[in-house]
């Protein structure tokens, strides 16, 4: 038994947490990761694109790692819930901010033109 566990590092986690996560079941509606827990965590397909039209099945893939931000540590299910779009929002925003302290420049893309700074 303690061979067993001599491999396997337990981190405790919390809401807010952003961890690696290694897809290990892709599902219609969402990805299961494994996030070196006491469970896996599951990502719904909400959380993994913006797109309401986006489709898991052809996106992800077994193996692939990914960062996730800890929604919710145990859900109704006691199954640890996490989001793919909330990791990537603060991975950017300090990006960002790092950026900006370091005086350096970032480039991004532009998605959208609004009339008068409002998206009417």
């Amino acid at each position: 038994m303690n061979d067993f566990l001599e491999g396997y590092v337990f981190r405790p986690i919390k809401a807010g947490d952003i961890v690696k996560g290694k897809v290990v079941k892709v599902l219609e509606d969402g990805v299961v990761a494994d996030i070196g827990y006491k469970g896996e965590a599951f990502v719904p397909k909400e959380e993994l694109s913006l797109n309401p039209e986006f489709d898991v099945l052809s996106n992800f893939h077994e193996g692939e790692e990914l960062d996730l931000y800890i929604v919710m540590v145990e859900n109704e299910e006691g199954s640890v819930v996490a989001s793919k779009i909330k990791a990537e929002e603060k991975l950017g925003e300090e990006k960002i901010e790092k950026a900006y302290k370091n005086r350096e420049i970032v480039k991004g893309e532009v998605v959208k033109v609004v009339k008068g700074g409002q998206n009417n």
